[in-house]
Protein backbone atom coordinates (compact mmCIF):
# COMPACT_ATOMS: atom_id res chain seq x y z
CA UNK A 1 0.00 0.00 0.00
CA UNK A 2 1.58 3.50 -0.92
CA UNK A 3 2.01 5.40 1.90
CA UNK A 4 -0.51 9.17 1.66
CA UNK A 5 0.76 12.06 3.59
CA UNK A 6 -2.25 14.91 3.82
CA UNK A 7 -2.15 18.20 4.92
CA UNK A 8 -4.80 19.44 7.72
CA UNK A 9 -7.05 22.47 7.43
CA UNK A 10 -7.08 24.33 10.01
CA UNK A 11 -8.90 27.72 10.31
CA UNK A 12 -9.09 28.39 14.30
CA UNK A 13 -7.35 31.59 15.10
CA UNK A 14 -7.85 33.25 11.61
CA UNK A 15 -9.74 36.11 10.41
CA UNK A 16 -11.88 35.60 6.99
CA UNK A 17 -13.66 37.89 4.86
CA UNK A 18 -16.24 37.05 2.08
CA UNK A 19 -17.80 39.43 -0.47
CA UNK A 20 -20.70 38.77 -2.06
CA UNK A 21 -23.13 39.91 -4.52
CA UNK A 22 -26.51 40.49 -3.32
CA UNK A 23 -27.55 39.46 -7.18
CA UNK A 24 -28.52 35.54 -7.84
CA UNK A 25 -28.79 35.57 -4.00
CA UNK A 26 -31.00 32.16 -4.38
CA UNK A 27 -26.87 30.69 -5.53
CA UNK A 28 -24.71 33.10 -3.96
CA UNK A 29 -26.68 32.92 0.08
CA UNK A 30 -25.90 29.20 -0.42
CA UNK A 31 -22.35 29.46 -1.63
CA UNK A 32 -22.03 31.69 1.81
CA UNK A 33 -23.44 28.87 3.71
CA UNK A 34 -21.23 26.65 2.18
CA UNK A 35 -17.93 28.71 3.22
CA UNK A 36 -18.93 29.70 6.60
CA UNK A 37 -19.45 26.26 7.29
CA UNK A 38 -16.17 25.08 5.54
CA UNK A 39 -14.61 27.20 7.77
CA UNK A 40 -16.18 26.17 11.18
CA UNK A 41 -15.72 23.12 10.16
CA UNK A 42 -12.08 23.56 9.87
CA UNK A 43 -11.82 24.90 13.34
CA UNK A 44 -12.87 28.62 12.66
CA UNK A 45 -15.12 31.03 14.37
CA UNK A 46 -17.97 32.53 13.11
CA UNK A 47 -17.04 35.71 14.98
CA UNK A 48 -13.73 35.79 12.60
CA UNK A 49 -15.85 35.81 9.47
CA UNK A 50 -17.03 38.93 7.72
CA UNK A 51 -19.55 38.87 5.15
CA UNK A 52 -19.78 42.15 2.86
CA UNK A 53 -22.90 42.32 0.39
CA UNK A 54 -22.45 44.34 -2.77
CA UNK A 55 -25.64 44.97 -5.70
CA UNK A 56 -23.43 42.38 -8.18
CA UNK A 57 -19.87 41.35 -9.61
CA UNK A 58 -18.87 44.62 -11.02
CA UNK A 59 -18.22 45.91 -6.88
CA UNK A 60 -16.48 42.30 -6.30
CA UNK A 61 -13.17 43.41 -6.64
CA UNK A 62 -13.41 46.59 -5.53
CA UNK A 63 -15.33 45.64 -2.15
CA UNK A 64 -12.31 42.77 -1.74
CA UNK A 65 -9.11 44.84 -2.25
CA UNK A 66 -10.66 47.54 0.38
CA UNK A 67 -11.06 44.96 2.78
CA UNK A 68 -7.57 43.17 1.85
CA UNK A 69 -5.78 46.50 2.47
CA UNK A 70 -7.82 47.32 6.06
CA UNK A 71 -5.66 44.32 7.48
CA UNK A 72 -8.49 43.33 9.30
CA UNK A 73 -8.01 39.76 7.87
CA UNK A 74 -5.39 37.63 7.55
CA UNK A 75 -3.47 36.84 4.19
CA UNK A 76 -3.03 34.00 2.06
CA UNK A 77 -4.61 31.30 -0.40
CA UNK A 78 -7.79 30.86 0.62
CA UNK A 79 -8.13 33.69 3.67
CA UNK A 80 -10.14 36.33 1.40
CA UNK A 81 -12.87 34.46 -1.06
CA UNK A 82 -15.15 36.33 -3.28
CA UNK A 83 -18.83 34.55 -3.71
CA UNK A 84 -20.94 35.94 -7.12
CA UNK A 85 -23.80 34.11 -8.89
CA UNK A 86 -21.32 31.93 -10.68
CA UNK A 87 -19.00 30.50 -8.63
CA UNK A 88 -16.28 31.26 -5.96
CA UNK A 89 -13.38 32.80 -7.04
CA UNK A 90 -9.76 31.66 -5.66
CA UNK A 91 -7.47 33.84 -3.74
CA UNK A 92 -4.68 33.53 -6.20
CA UNK A 93 -7.04 34.85 -8.98
CA UNK A 94 -8.52 37.42 -6.79
CA UNK A 95 -4.83 38.77 -5.86
CA UNK A 96 -3.96 38.74 -9.84
CA UNK A 97 -6.44 40.80 -10.20
CA UNK A 98 -6.46 43.39 -7.53
CA UNK A 99 -3.02 43.79 -8.87
CA UNK A 100 -4.26 45.20 -12.00
CA UNK A 101 -4.39 49.39 -11.55
CA UNK A 102 -8.50 49.98 -10.63
CA UNK A 103 -8.66 53.55 -12.35
CA UNK A 104 -10.22 51.76 -15.59
CA UNK A 105 -13.33 50.55 -13.33
CA UNK A 106 -14.35 54.19 -11.95
CA UNK A 107 -16.67 56.14 -13.97
CA UNK A 108 -15.94 59.20 -15.70
CA UNK A 109 -16.76 62.50 -14.82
Amino acid sequence: MPEIIEGKIVAKGMRFGIVASRFNDFISGRLIEGAVDALTRAGGNEKDIRIVRVPGAFELPLAAKKMAKSGRFDRGDGMLMCVDGVGELDARSLLGHLAKPQDDAQPEA
